[in-house]
Formats: C-alpha cells, sequence, structure tokens
C-alpha cells in the first residue's frame, strides 16, 4: 500500500488558516514554493520526492516531522543553546558545550563560503518543511526557536560532530573538576558503543554477488535514534538510509543504487592536553615562547528551567592558542581537538554527508573523504562495480616530534602545538584484498581481514593516535568470514548479522575461563562455578548462565578498557550474587525472561548481548525485568547481482513512526525483528515490495 501526502506549496499552507506564531507564520509564508510528494511504503517508511533536491529535502522534513516531532524539536532547542529551557538541568550540559564550541558564531562566520549553492538550498527547504509542518501543528510546538533556518540545520553538525569522538566526556570531566587529564586520567567514554559491517566481494559470494552489512548501534529511542528514510530527487539526489532527528541527510547506513557505505564508531586519540604556565598575579594570562598572552574571554549566560521559570546561570570561558582552558587540580589545562583548529571545515559536514551520498562508486566516496568534514569514524564500503573496501577515516593531528598523544604536553611552547593533519593516505586502509571480504566492529584497523591483507601495524607510528584494540565482534565477524566458511551465501550472511556467541579468544571467555579456575575449588562459589563450566558462550534468549556471566564480567571489561581499577574477584562475586538472587531470586533467571523488547503492546523474549553481533543493552525497569534500549537496531544487507541487480533486505527495531504511539507504525516491526525477519527495502530508484522474508 502507498500512502500520499499532497505536494502544497508553502505560500498556500501559510493560507489554510493554521495557528502559529506571526514569525513563524511569515516565515512560511515568503518561503520558495516546493514540488513534492512523501510516498510512503506498507512499513510507512517515507520517500521524499521532488523535481529539485530541495523539493525532497523539504518534502522528508515533513515526513520526519510526522513521525517524530517532538526529538526533531528536542535536538534544534539543543542546537540553538536552548536545551536548558525545554528540559532543565538535564539540558544544561548541552547548552554549555553549544557555547564552548562557540557554534552560532561559526555559523554566522562561515556559513556563506563554507557550503555549495546546492546545500544551503537543501538545508533551507529542511528548515522551511519543519517550519510547515510546526505551523499546522501549533499544539505540539515548543516556544522558543521558531522559525527555523538553513544556519540552524547547519548547526547541528557543529555541535553533534565532537561528541562522536568523546570530546563531550572530556569536556564534561574537565568543568565539574573530576578530570585530571596531566596527572594520568582519562575521560571514559562509553566503551560499548559501537557498530557492524562487513563487505564480501564477487570472488568470496557463492553467487558472484557482491553484499555489505550495515549495522550501525545507536540508542533505540531520543534524537540519536535511527529513522529509515529515501530521497528520489529528479536532480539526482538519490539515497536512502538511517538519518538522526533533525538532519537531511543519510549517515548511519547509506546506500544508492550503485554504491553503500557503512560508518561504524573508532577511537582516534583526537584530544590532546597541554598544561599551561599560570600565575595567580595574571589570572586571565598564560605563558607561550617566553610571554604572557592573554586568554581569550568569553562570558555567557545558560538559561534553565525550574518549575515555571528560567533560572540564569553564568559561566566564564577561557581559551588558548590551544583550545579552550580548564582549571584542574594539576593547573590551567587546555584541550585541542580537529574541531576547534578548523571551524570552517567542520561546517561542510553536511556537505560532505551530501557528496558521500551520491557517490556512484569506491573512488568517488574517497574523493568526498577528503573534504575531511567527518572528523572520525571508520566506514565499509561496496559499488555495484564489485569493488569493496575499508578506511579509518579519521582527523589524525599532526603532532610535533616526540609528542605522544597520550601524555600531557607543555603549554608554553608554540612549538609543541600540533600542524595541522595528517593526510587521509596516512590513515589505514584495505581495498579489494584478496581474501574478499573485509568487516569492522569498532576494533583495530589492523585486524578488518585475513592477516595477509591488513595493514602493516609496524608502519604506523604509535603518536598518531589510532586505536587498537579488539572487541568479541571482531573476532566473530573474523572467525565466521574465515576462508572455511567462503564462500558466502545470502543465507548465511543473513544469518551471521544474528549471531549472540562470544568467541573463545574473546576477553569474556579468557574471564569465564579464568573465573572458573579461580574459585572452581571454594565451595561457596560451587554454584557460580558450575552455572559457567555449563555456558556455551552464546547470550541466547533461552540462556540461564549469559545474565550472570555478563553481570560479573562488565566491571572487569571496563576495567580493562580503560585502565581502572580492577575488583576482587571473590568479593565481587559474592557482590553479583547477592545483587542477583535480590533481584531475580536466582542467579540463573532465563536471559529471555529478564530482558525484553517493550514497545506498544510487543513485550517479547530477546536474546544478544553486550559485544555480540546481536548486540542488545537493555535498561532495568523493576519487577525482575530490563527493557532493551540500545544496539542492533535498524540494518541493511545490500546486495548487487552478478547483473547489477540490486537487492536491500533490512529491518528496524521499532518502525517508522518513532514518536507517535497512536500510529500502527509505532511497533509494527518490533515482532519481526524479535523473529529474526527481514524485510525487502524498496530501493532508491525502482519501488520493489516490502514482504518479510524468515532468514
Amino acid at each position: 500500500m502507498k500512502m500520499y501526502v499532497t505536494g502544497l506549496i508553502s505560500a498556500m499552507l501559510a493560507l489554510s488558516g493554521c495557528a502559529g506564531s506571526d514569525a513563524l507564520k511569515t516565515d512560511v509564508a515568503n518561503a520558495p514554493a516546493y514540488d513534492w510528494v512523501i510516498d510512503r511504503d506498507e512499513w510507512g517508511i517515507p520517500t521524499g520526492k521532488g523535481e529539485t533536491d530541495a523539493d525532497a529535502a523539504y518534502a522528508l522534513a515533513i515526513a520526519h516531522a510526522e513521525d517524530d516531532f517532538e526529538s526533531i524539536q528536542g535536538v534544534y532547542f539543543a542546537a540553538n543553546g536552548k536545551a536548558g529551557l525545554l528540559n532543565g538541568r538535564e539540558g544544561a550540559g548541552s547548552d554549555f558545550l553549544y557555547h564552548l564550541f562557540e557554534v552560532q558564531t561559526r555559523v554566522d562566520t562561515y556559513y556563506e563560503q563554507a557550503l555549495s549553492a546546492d546545500v544551503k538550498a537543501l538545508l533551507e527547504a529542511y528548515a522551511d518543511g519543519l517550519n510547515a509542518y510546526a505551523m499546522q501543528h501549533p499544539k505540539e510546538v515548543e516556544k522558543g526557536i521558531w522559525p527555523l533556518s538553513g544556519k540552524d540545520v547547519a548547526q547541528t553538525y557543529l555541535l553533534f560532530s565532537p561528541l562522536f569522538y568523546g570530546v563531550d566526556s572530556a569536556v564534561g570531566g574537565l568543568a565539574a573538576g573530576t578530570l585530571d587529564p596531566c596527572s594520568g586520567d582519562i575521560a571514559k567514554s562509553d566503551h560499548f558503543r559501537g557498530s557492524n559491517a562487513f563487505a564480501v566481494a564477487p570472488k568470496a559470494a557463492e553467487n558472484g554477488s557482491t553484499y555489505l552489512l550495515m549495522n550501525p548501534h545507536n540508542p533505540w529511542d531520543g534524537p540519536l535514534s535511527w529513522y529509515e528514510g529515501r530521497v528520489h530527487s529528479e536532480q539526482g539526489w538519490r539515497v536512502a538510509g538511517g538519518m538522526l532527528s533533525g538532519t537531511p541527510f543519510p549517515s548511519g547506513a547509506v546506500y544508492t543504487d550503485a554504491f553503500a557505505y557503512a560508518p561504524t564508531v573508532n577511537r582516534p586519540d583526537l584530544i590532546d592536553y597541554f598544561l599551561l604556565t599560570t600565575s595567580d598575579d595574571r589570572p586571565n594570562q598564560y605563558f607561550l615562547d617566553g610571554t604572557w598572552t592573554d586568554f581569550r574571554i568569553e562570558k555567557i549566560k545558560l538559561k534553565v528551567k525550574w518549575g515555571p521559570i528560567a533560572i540564569p546561570v553564568s559561566r566564564t570561558l577561557k581559551y588558548s592558542v590551544h583550545g579552550p582552558a580548564f582549571e584542574t587540580p594539576s593547573g590551567w589545562v587546555a584541550m585541542s581537538y580537529p574541531d576547534y583548529h578548523a571551524p570552517e571545515t567542520a561546517l561542510k559536514m553536511s556537505e560532505q554527508y551530501y557528496q558521500m551520498g551520491k557517490s556512484r562508486s569506491v573512488i568517488g566516496f574517497l574523493e568526498a573523504l577528503e573534504m575531511r568534514a567527518v572528523p572520525s569514524f571508520n566506514f565499509v564500503f561496496a559499488d555495484r562495480a564489485g569493488d569493496i573496501g575499508f578506511i579509518y577515516n579519521a582527523n589524525l593531528p599532526n603532532r610535533a616530534e616526540g609528542v605522544s598523544g597520550v601524555d600531557c604536553v607543555r603549554g608554553d611552547q608554540s612549538d609543541l602545538l600540533w600542524s595541522g593533519l595528517l593526510p587521509l593516505t596516512a590513515n589505514p586502509r584495505v581495498l579489494n584484498p584478496n581474501s574478499g571480504w573485509v568487516f569492522s566492529a569498532n576494533a583495530s584497523p589492523f585486524y578488518v581481514s585475513r592477516d595477509d591483507d591488513n595493514p602493516d601495524k609496524e608502519t604506523y607510528p604509535i603518536n598518531i593516535g589510532i586505536d587498537d584494540r579488539l572487541t568479541n565482534r571482531a573476532r566473530r565477524l573474523s572467525e565466521l568470514l574465515s576462508d572455511d566458511a567462503a564462500p558466502f551465501s545470502r543465507s548465511y550472511l543473513r544469518q551471521l548479522k544474528f549471531d549472540e556467541a562470544y568467541s573463545s579468544q574473546s576477553a569474556m571467555a579468557v574471564f569465564v575461563r579464568d573465573t572458573i579456575q579461580a574459585l572452581e575449588n571454594d565451595p561457596e562459589f560451587s554454584e557460580a562455578v558450575s552455572l559457567l563450566s555449563g555456558w556455551d558462550l552464546i547470550s541466547s534468549a533461552d540462556s540461564r548462565a549469559s545474565l550472570f556471566a555478563h553481570e560479573l564480567f562488565n566491571a572487569y571489561h571496563a576495567a580493562s578498557w580503560w585502565g581502572g581499577e580492577v575488583p576482587e574477584l571473590k568479593d565481587h562475586t559474592r557482590s553479583i550474587i547477592d545483587s542477583m538472587k535480590e533481584r531475580y531470586s536466582q542467579i540463573d533467571p532465563v536471559l529471555g525472561d529478564v530482558v525484553r523488547h517493550m514497545r506498544g503492546a510487543v513485550d517479547l523474549p530477546l536474546g544478544g548481548g553486550d559485544d555480540t553481533l546481536r548486540m542488545i543493552r537493555s535498561v532495568d525497569v523493576g519487577n525482575g525485568r530490563r527493557r532493551a534500549n540500545y544496539g542492533d537496531g535498524m540494518t541493511f544487507l545490500i546486495e548487487w547481482t552478478r547483473d547489477g541487480e540490486q537487492f536491500v533486505h533490512g529491518f528496524h527495531q521499532y518502525g517508522s513512526a518513532l514518536g507517535r504511539k497512536e500510529s500502527v507504525h509505532f511497533d509494527d516491526q518490533a515482532t519481526p525483528f524479535v523473529e529474526k525477519k527481514w524485510r525487502n527495502v524498496p530501493s532508491p530508484l525502482p519501488v520493489a515490495s516490502s514482504d518479510l522474508e524468515t532468514q
């Protein structure tokens, strides 16, 4: 079934008699006339169509607002430094980052020159679409940000870009006074954050097809949840995939008829700390190259909602040549990060996502990456011609000789500052490996294919900041995509995605073996040892050992990942046993009885776990139950046959109407998700059937 929304021009919307602020009415009335249509398939997933790219963006904005206006509106309060007015203290941290990143100033300074006319027109059209929806639905509108402009859309990228490589964790610790990087502390972000992706070339496929699996892991609710959408412009912008709230460009899993790419979170060291020389007699200066130099000082006011009123909170920000500066127990420390030193480039993120989404081949995609406006993320990619590849994309700083990238740097010598960025050719990559396959799962870029195809770790200097840790998901993909399993069939690759096992070489498996050995002769822990000894390392929904193993392991994993304190095993085990019995009356509840997929009328058992390919995280909701809220989610398997015909299979954990409980599409994909069913997905060009298929 198709659902069509009439493409009325904006001026007609203004005359429709809908209520709204005078400013919003005026903006909508003065907007260009757009020629647009929203085409929804039977799962409610929209394709924004139009004669021009701007028309299609306008349609996409309205469709997304119809499905999740609340999340979109929340994003724009944050992008305008007003999240505190909407969410109180919870939003104030976002507003602090908005001011610290100088979002408004940078957009006002660089917007016109940084972006092409086509992209600016597209951003303006997307904003116009949101404004039109807001004017037609005044009861959903929160005052304070409307109407939006193209600059507001661009601001979302400036605000959120640094968050993906950990700037928010660093700033949070520095601003709160809990982080002291010059004494050895490090900012700790979510060590389980991640995604899965793999590509298979024709030489390794049973039928000679080319495959790309795209499985970005994000929260399932709120502005960072993945929304599935498509655009189809007669001007040539024809792309589909996952997008975040309030953004017009697919970025989480992206495909066209000829090319596709998948991002996975990487952890490059893009942040350096410089210990400044200061004096109590000179509170607004720091010492650099033999001279006392003035901090650049900015005074800001955060407005924080407190009941019915907004309380102003004043803060003073200090900036050095290195970056923003904070007082720590070690003294004043300045933080350097790529977006601070290249504000114009950072603003081009929307431009780069636009160009990446219009790529027709691996070569075109790599050319788009040279823009350097997306500062982090691995990318796995494939095209219709059968080319596949991986690149560790990161704006790696060109550090001075002798600067480790780990230790705190002296801040009194300008010759220790970064000398721009390393060229993208300095980053590890694998193109068309002999194995015929490549993968990424938030692990070392030196472990993405068969050994003889991997980049040589020894050729990359340690101080450029490449992360070299391994995840279970990387180990499992290496095992499941091995030469022993090739050539790979479509059914095998679809089944692989739902793997719930831990590699025998994983940190989890090693921990379980070590725990059994350490406790097996102590009668106090006989029940725990028996439970772990019988576990097959699979976190299936019917497993009785998985939950206990995860609870026991999490503290050790966090400590090993971040170098924290490792708990004493027996005391920790006693604590977990007591906690499990208190919550579940036993240490071996069935995993699926506890971890549930809850959405609308759906309440079903769910397998998977942290760092399995079927990655599932959950939150305690009481009564011995946990609600799955992070991980697997929106997924696509792209296939091009020998003849160039494209097939797309996918699923979503919820449905297209993310914020509309009254819609049938609020939860219509939840049950198939639990049942590990795929649907056939329309390509951005021809519209195909979307019947469910069981793997």
